[in-house]
């Protein structure tokens, strides 16, 4: 027996729906590949709830035979295990725009909490040069601990029935606290922390493409309403500053 014929053995019979007795046979001991099966399930089902509590909750039993889905369907990949929720979470997302009976807003919950749960384990890497004072001429410099979702209900006022509209929210974890929250944001903003995300050029280079693609004019009330953006991702531990070298370009977010 071949290594790769024995891995995929036990990945079939820890992910597939039913476990073959082609691959238990193979394996061998059926009662003991039957309980590990029933352990890694258990495992990866509870870090699926615990990641996703309030989508849990709404769904009642039918999030358990969307474990069963996302495990037989397109199983974990990633092989740190803090990001297997991240996967099971866009997986139900995606499942649940198809899932007529269940609650329209659903979809949303899935796709916030997924974005709340990155946030609350990404690491924040700095650049060799620690952060600057933000400066508008300088490349901004935004936390990777920090996700912009676009909602079609608003889910993260954690009301039921949820309200329906368009709901641009960033989900961001404090850096000094490590408490992570959210921050609701209008389009234009929503545009510009997209900008300063990517890190093209200054944080004035983004807001003035942001602006040409909007059509706005920057008179006088536009730079109150800017001045307010700054201040709150900055508030927030979002906006961490700007970078050290004038011109340096690269994105704001790091990998983890």
């Amino acid at each position: 027996m071949t290594l790769d014929r024995l891995q995929s053995a036990v990945v079939r019979v820890c992910m597939d729906r039913q476990a073959s007795e082609e691959d238990l046979s193979l394996l061998g001991d059926r009662r003991r590949w039957m309980l590990y099966r029933e352990m890694v399930r258990t495992r990866l089902a509870g870090l699926a709830g615990n990641a996703l509590p309030r989508t849990k909750s709404l769904l009642g039993p039918a999030f358990a035979r969307c474990v069963d889905d996302w495990l037989d369907g397109s199983p974990p990949r990633s092989p740190y295990f803090r990001e297997v929720a991240s996967e099971f979470a866009l997986f139900l997302s995606e499942a649940l725009h198809r899932a007529p009976e269940v609650p329209r807003h659903a979809a949303d919950l899935a796709t916030l909490e997924g974005a709340l749960w990155e946030v609350s384990w990404a690491r924040v890497r700095h650049e060799a040069a620690s952060p600057v004072p933000f400066d508008f001429e300088r490349p901004p410099l935004v936390s990777f601990a920090s996700r912009l979702v676009t909602l079609g209900f608003a889910v993260h006022e954690k009301e039921e029935p949820a309200r329906e509209g368009r709901f641009n929210v960033i989900a961001f974890r404090r850096p000094e606290t490590h408490a992570v929250g959210t921050w609701t944001v209008n389009d234009t903003a929503a545009d510009i922390f997209d900008e300063w995300t990517l890190g093209r050029g200054t944080a004035a280079d983004g807001v003035r493409r942001v602006c040409e693609a909007r059509g706005i004019g920057r008179d006088q009330k536009f730079f109150e309403g800017l001045a307010e953006v700054v201040g709150g991702l900055m508030e927030r531990g979002i906006l961490l500053g700007s970078r050290g070298s004038p011109g340096a370009g690269g994105p704001g977010h790091e990998p983890p």
